[in-house]
């Protein structure tokens, strides 16, 4: 998160302008309270929140499962000023990886990201391995040329996976 960032949210006035800037969701409850939490970290740490040795940790948890917040301090900061300004340093807290539990949200940002590259490799290699078959049953030889047409592959500097590709 840069310091340009940082600042918007601490310029936000309501907690509706945060859920805009961020990653925090606002889902509508029951009644006049509303559920805050944080789309990255529910994603990446699942609705237990990350386990640490063996304890969750407590941002995450609060983040992952969100927190109740009435629905009248979502809309302005001016009814309850006190209330909405500790909400809002929680929320940049988190984000930050500042808060007391040390850096949940960071992680989960960063393995966001290795998740999302993994995801483009696996794409790519079963791109590789599709064409490579096709090209085989083209051949009409696709029991004995296929192994071969991955060696080319590979040789060529095209990403085929790391497991071992022979019978």
């Amino acid at each position: 998160m840069t310091a340009r960032n940082v600042a918007t949210l601490k310029s936000c006035t309501s907690l509706l302008a945060i859920s805009q800037n961020s990653s925090i969701i606002i889902e509508e409850g029951e009644g006049a309270s509303c559920k805050v939490y944080c789309s990255v970290c529910r994603a990446a740490f699942g609705l237990q929140g990350k386990f640490d040795h063996g304890r969750v940790m407590e941002s995450s948890r609060e983040f992952c499962r969100g927190f109740r917040v009435e629905s009248t301090e979502l809309l302005s900061s001016e009814t309850q000023r006190r209330k909405f300004y500790s909400i809002r340093r929680k929320i940049v807290d988190h984000l930050l990886g500042a808060s007391s539990s040390g850096d949940a949200h960071i992680q989960a940002v960063l393995d966001f990201k290795n998740k999302t590259e993994e995801q483009s490799r696996v794409q790519k290699v079963a791109v590789s391995h599709v064409s490579a078959a096709l090209a085989c049953i083209k051949m009409k030889s696709a029991g004995v040329n296929y192994e071969n047409i991955i060696a080319l592959l590979a040789g060529l500097g095209v990403d085929v996976g790391t497991l071992q590709h022979s019978r």
